[in-house]
């Protein structure tokens, strides 16, 4: 198993992310779990991730892949920005659409839709803990060891556009 995930790490964190991603789903349907727990799968691909990190180098490995996580190389105004922008930009949106349909947008109740921000910003960090940590923590260091950059992005790229696909 080992060289499997050496061999070809990128298909190996997708196989495992998808058994990870749609059992959730899987258990829920059998009506084992409430129908909240399929946002579980949103994690499989950090989960796939460090196990595979574990198979592949033990302890140090996932010891590695965690460590790339809580490398700050951005100033905190790009952090501001990366946490900030999408919501922003979604309500900013969501709102030119409002006016332009002669109305104001808002959720149901009559909520303001400014409300959403500190959801979609939540919504952000947790689907990056449950992603980045298999796509660009595990995956992309061992592909690119044998590929160039652009050759890299796009074999991951593509298994993590069809991670998408079941969620």
């Amino acid at each position: 198993m080992v060289g499997l995930v050496r061999r070809y790490p990128a298909a190996a964190l997708f196989l495992l992310a998808i058994v990870l991603g749609t059992a959730p789903i899987a258990i829920v349907g059998l009506g084992l779990l409430p129908a909240g727990f399929t946002q579980l799968g949103a994690l499989s691909a950090s989960a796939a991730g460090f196990i595979l990190a574990a198979v592949d180098r033990g302890k140090p490995g996932v010891r590695e892949l965690l460590g790339r996580g809580l490398r700050w190389r951005a100033g905190l105004g790009w952090w501001a920005f990366a946490l900030l922008f999408p919501p922003v930009l979604t309500v900013a949106s969501i709102q030119v659409a409002a006016l332009t349909d002669g109305g104001a947008a808002t959720l149901p109740g009559g909520r303001a839709i400014v409300g959403l921000v500190p959801t979609l910003v939540f919504l952000i960090i947790f689907a990056g803990v449950g992603e980045e940590f298999g796509w660009r923590g595990f995956a992309v260091p061992r592909v690119q060891v044998k590929h160039k950059a652009l050759t890299t992005s796009l074999i991951v790229g593509g298994f993590h556009a069809l991670w998408h696909v079941p969620l």
